[in-house]
């Protein structure tokens, strides 16, 4: 029980790469003395760094990475799903980094040809088991703790590309801050991809809304659909509304 505890709370603090003692003792419902016990068991680990106040992930160990493909599998799963009822045959799309969009080939029809581009490593090792998938990956640095390739060059690895539809994930999704994302590698990519169609789908599960990460992305109404697993907070319906994008929730 605490073993599995302190996976889900090294992949909290993982995904959000920084994150205040209470705000986790809140979410995890504990304690402060019971927290601080489970963050010394972290720290003597070298898993984790603690500041005042505050604690971070000194490095993506073994166990972040499978808590953080693990962790909420079902509304992943969900989110993924609603994905690719969006694709038709002979699309070509963009799937973007992200355990989420690393799930959408599982729901691609086997009788749909589809080509993808992407920088997804676990799209293209999904993706390899179904032969009606054409995917194209961008060159660039394996970021290890994410599965994804890191664009290494200054120009846009999609602009040869005639992209139909985007599938984009996001650290953060707030209304006044908009989309964003911790990691300038990866935040670039979503950018460039972007720029390609205006048939652009967000995919985001509850936990992202009100999150705000360190990067900015785009508005939210840059987007013509959001895929999440649970009906959002008011205000962002009321958002998606007045701003004509589509949610998909259930």
């Amino acid at each position: 029980m605490k073993e599995k505890r302190l996976e889900e709370m090294e992949a909290f603090i993982g995904e959000r790469n920084t994150v205040k003692m209470n705000e986790l003792a809140e979410h995890f419902g504990m304690s402060m003395s019971t927290l601080r016990r489970d963050l010394d068991k972290l720290a003597s680990e070298n898993k984790i760094v603690k500041s005042y106040g505050s604690v971070s992930l000194t490095r993506p160990s073994v166990s972040f990475l499978h808590s953080q493909n693990t962790i909420h599998m079902q509304e992943k799963k969900k989110i993924a799903s609603f994905a690719a009822r969006l694709i038709d045959n002979g699309d070509i799309i963009f799937i973007d980094s992200g355990s989420t969009c690393g799930l959408i080939t599982d729901f691609i029809p086997d009788d749909f040809h589809v080509t993808i581009i992407t920088n997804n490593l676990d799209v293209i090792i999904r993706g390899m088991r179904k032969e009606n998938l054409d995917i194209y990956s961008i060159p660039g640095k394996l970021n290890r703790k994410n599965n994804s390739f890191s664009y290494m060059q200054d120009c846009n690895p999609y602009k040869d590309y005639n992209i139909g539809k985007i599938f984009v994930s996001c650290a953060g999704i707030d209304i006044e801050y908009g989309i964003s994302h911790n990691e300038v590698s990866e935040r670039t990519i979503k950018k460039y991809a972007i720029e390609r169609t205006t048939n652009r789908i967000l995919l985001a599960d509850s936990t992202k809304f009100g999150h705000i990460a360190p990067l900015h992305v785009c508005e939210i109404k840059a987007f013509s659909i959001l895929c999440t697993n649970e009906q959002p907070p008011e205000a962002y319906i009321d958002y998606c509304l007045q701003n004509r994008v589509q949610l998909i929730y259930e």
